[in-house]
């Protein structure tokens, strides 16, 4: 990629906004390199916020030699573009597919309870079409009822 910040270009594709997004800073790898072999585990580590986050994570492993796992815990709906843009960190993540929505404790079983670093980004960000009760029941789901069951 031949430039170092979005302010030197006029235009970028998705790829590219992706790449600059998730690049890891040097302070960055050096966190990752202190914490040596820690499991770190991300809820919704997919979903369009987190994504660049996940990916920047699995590059700062890669990049600091270390061999930590990543634990992915996502609904996976976009499973294909997932596979697509994570296939060169399989070595790194394991993937725990569930939809946290209609999850129970028992589908969680699998999930380390027990890492060092756990990263929440799970979220409901888009009002569409529900009404405001349904509206703040979903709110009260991702914002206490989810959180009590996996931290």
């Amino acid at each position: 990629m031949p430039w170092i910040n979005l302010a030197n270009i006029n235009s970028v594709d998705i790829n590219d906004l992706h790449e600059y997004n998730s690049r890891p800073t040097e302070k960055v790898i050096e966190l990752i390199a202190s914490r040596k072999n820690d499991e770190i585990v991300i809820y919704g580590a997919t979903g369009k916020w987190m994504s660049d986050m996940t990916e920047m994570l699995l590059r700062a492993i890669r990049q600091a030699g270390i061999k930590s796992k990543l634990h992915i815990v996502s609904s996976l709906r976009r499973k294909s573009e997932f596979s697509d843009r994570f296939a060169k960190y399989n070595d790194l993540i394991v993937t725990h597919e569930i939809n946290l929505v209609n999850a129970k404790s028992s589908d969680l079983i699998d999930v380390p309870n027990n890492a060092k670093w756990v990263i929440y980004g799970i979220g409901y960000k888009f009002r569409t079409t529900e009404t405001d009760e349904e509206y703040a029941k979903l709110c009260g789901l991702y914002g206490n009822e989810i959180p009590r069951m996996v931290i």
